[in-house]
């Protein structure tokens, strides 16, 4: 009997190897939340670059169909039902994303899932209609950011080609309005001109802490980049020091950013392989 209480004993943790054992799991756990978190990061930029490149084939579609590019719309009134140029760019390609209820219907309040960032997390709406995570490039088809005229500009027209243009990409938020509903200047997709659906400026930073969309430059929520949709259809992460406009980063007086938002200034810069 004594013999078996002994082995018994020594079959039992003591307190210090229990600690031991919680130290290893917690640094074990330490270690697989950052990873975690990369992986949810990749796929949600990952889904992000797959809805731009969605939006790039609509904007070809779209061209097709209305004989020229989406411009930004108007912002005096929303959008008619079943007519789309008065409404942004968001709103004119809804029939070529398998969204022709919301566009032959009038606007509403709901999401449209292409049109949201997951690297957000935020709803994709307000309450007088679906907003967009992702801006036009008002340089594509209209010489300003607010009212635009549709100048009837087709691909074939950007002279600095299509492959080095972006026409769509991710506007700057501060990321305290992430979780708003009725974030200043992101009005709904029916509603065109302004800065909630496009941008004018060649200006591009990380998504900052606090701050107005009312500043209408280009950003993202991802550290290694915003996410741009090109001419030729093409998504892809374009980093932040393109942004830069050191003098020794600039390319003919300007920005590399700036370079891939001008259409037609005959300084073409092929995005790098």
């Amino acid at each position: 009997m004594k013999n078996l209480l002994l082995r018994s004993r020594r079959r039992a943790f003591t307190l210090i190897e229990l600690l031991v054992v919680i130290a290893i799991i917690a640094i074990l756990i330490g270690l697989l939340l950052p990873a975690i978190q990369k992986v949810r990061e990749a796929a949600a930029r990952t889904k992000s670059l797959n809805n731009l490149s969605q939006l790039g084939k609509a904007f070809h579609l779209h061209q097709d169909a209305a004989g020229a590019l989406p411009y930004n719309g108007v912002n005096a009134t929303a959008a008619a039902a079943g007519t789309g140029f008065t409404g942004s760019w968001a709103f004119q390609i809804c029939p070529f994303i398998e969204q022709n209820n919301f566009y032959n219907n009038g606007v509403s309040a709901i999401s449209i899932p292409i049109f949201v960032c997951p690297g957000r997390g935020r709803t994709g709406k307000n309450a007088s209609g679906p907003t967009t995570d992702y801006a036009i490039n008002a340089n594509v088809n209209s010489a300003s950011g607010v009212d635009q005229a549709n100048n009837m500009v087709r691909i074939e027209n950007i002279v600095d080609g299509a492959s080095n243009t972006i026409f769509a990409g991710t506007k700057w938020m501060p990321k305290a309005d992430y979780t708003s509903s009725s974030a200043y200047g992101d009005g709904h997709i029916g509603i065109g001109g302004g800065i909630g659906t496009g941008r004018a400026l060649l200006t591009y930073a990380q998504d900052g802490g606090s701050g107005s969309l009312n500043t209408a430059q280009w950003g993202g929520s991802f550290p290694a980049g915003g996410l741009f949709m090109f001419g030729d259809g093409a998504a892809r992460v374009v980093p932040y020091s393109a942004g830069d406009t050191s003098a020794a980063n600039l390319v003919g007086g300007f920005s590399l950013m700036s370079r891939y938002l001008q259409t037609n200034d005959n300084q073409t810069v092929s995005f790098p392989n």
